[in-house]
């Protein structure tokens, strides 16, 4: 048996195991996510080189198997908005609805300015950890605080939000 380039042998057998029992089951979520074999198969092993690239996070997490499907889900919703981004480059949803009844609008953050709200929604109302958006949004944390002041400045100077501040005085 070869090991995975860069890891250990020790490594290299755990990962390839985690590979041997769950690719199927990993596989049967993604294409019931994506509706694509092609983009299932490829949300499987993006989520693999993943795994490989952070094998110390993988093997010292309390419940490996999970960590990995977290890791497919974050990466299933990047697909979902990659995918959502191009076909929106193209051609407007609402002017072509056959295209847009196979697309899934991802559950995950939309941070257009127009959705500067939700992000806020999403830390202070639902409480999500900034950490936890960030992973969601494949960012660091030091970039979400940089959009999140960015999305506050906008926020600041809406005039729906003014309107709101001056009615309330």
């Amino acid at each position: 048996m070869s090991t995975i380039s860069g890891l250990s042998p020790g490594e290299s057998k755990a990962l390839e195991q985690l590979y041997r029992t769950e690719s199927e089951k990993m596989l049967h979520i993604a294409r019931y996510s994506l509706k694509s074999d092609n983009l299932a198969e490829t949300a499987v092993q993006e989520t693999f080189v993943t795994a490989a690239r952070k094998i110390d996070a993988l093997l010292t997490s309390p419940n490996p198997t999970g960590w990995l499907y977290t890791t497919l889900n974050y990466t299933i919703k990047q697909i979902q908005r990659e995918r959502l981004a191009a076909l929106r480059r193209f051609v407007p949803l609402e002017n072509a609805p056959e295209l847009a009844q196979n697309v899934v609008e991802p559950e995950g953050i939309n941070l257009e300015p127009s959705d500067d709200l939700r992000l806020f929604y999403r830390h202070y109302i639902e409480g999500y950890s900034l950490k936890e958006i960030a992973a969601e949004l494949e960012i660091s944390v030091p970039a979400l605080k940089m959009r999140m002041t960015r999305a506050r400045k906008r926020l600041k100077s809406d005039k729906t939000i003014l309107e709101m501040k001056n009615s309330g005085k």
